[in-house]
């Protein structure tokens, strides 16, 4: 016959709980804490010498009297400070919306003013690398919306940094949608970026390991860690939107997403 163990006294459970529960929301707050101090540090003792690194070579690159040979380990140079530029961006970006500190600014704008915005943002991105870049919109392109533009914005200018990335340099192409949809529960702003690329791989497609590149001939053409892509879908998530991947089948990919919006009587 099994004797009885020792009596289990209530009181003493829930006391241990609730400081284990202590323990691990100290340890959470010290994590975020330390993350933040590093994140800071990567702000101030990275991206600031590296903009002075980047203005530095834009200079030099700019002397006619540079050799051509000169000039072509420049530009290497260059466009590795660039990527490397943009991969802190986006780490310190995807932290501060992970950590509430990214704040929705709900502004009048039209669908014509976003695709303007966009594009002229990577116009002179587009022409040195050889690609066409265009925008497309429907009828209701001026119609007068109210959204948070700069998580819009900043989520298509994540996708756009990436479409011109992988088109292939010299006879690429990228293009934006931007068009308005009405559905049952209201208005809602549909946007898709679209490459002719290589196209995106199978993990990546199944939206379960956002930070891999790809394949390894992929990361050592493209580099990137595809922080871009969770950014632009946490920022679409933010919004209450929905976010979409799919490979084109003339090859090449497409990332649309979709947002409510309200109509708004001006801008």
């Amino acid at each position: 016959m099994t004797k009885p163990g020792p009596a289990v006294d209530g009181d003493r459970l829930s006391l241990d709980s609730k400081a284990l529960l202590e323990k691990a929301r100290q340890e959470a707050e010290q994590a975020e804490k330390a993350k933040n101090e590093f994140l800071a540090n990567i702000n101030h003792e990275l991206r600031t010498p590296l903009n002075v690194v980047i203005g530095m070579l834009n200079l030099v690159l700019e002397d006619e009297t540079v050799s051509e040979d000169l000039r072509g380990n420049l530009a290497l140079a260059k466009e590795a400070a660039d990527r490397l530029f943009i991969i802190l961006n986006d780490l310190i970006e995807l932290s501060n919306l992970e950590g509430g500190r990214l704040a929705i600014d709900v502004i009048h704008f039209s669908p014509q003013m976003l695709l303007r915005d966009i594009l002229l943002q990577f116009e002179d991105q587009a022409r040195a690398k050889g690609l066409r870049l265009h925008g497309e919109s429907d009828g209701h392109g001026e119609a007068v919306l109210e959204g948070g533009y700069n998580f819009i914005i900043l989520a298509l200018e994540k996708l756009l940094q990436n479409a011109v990335k992988f088109a292939d340099e010299g006879r690429g192409e990228a293009a934006v949608r931007v068009v308005t949809e009405n559905k049952a529960d209201g208005p809602w702003l549909a946007c898709a970026v679209r490459d002719n690329g290589p196209g995106l791989p199978p993990d990546i497609l199944a939206a379960q390991e956002l930070f891999r590149q790809g394949d390894g001939s992929m990361t050592r053409r493209h580099g990137g860690l595809g922080l871009g892509l969770r950014l632009a879908r946490n920022l679409v998530a933010a919004l209450g939107g929905r976010f979409g991947l799919a490979n084109l089948a003339g090859g090449g990919a497409e990332v649309s997403f979709s947002v409510p919006v309200k109509l708004a009587e001006k801008v």
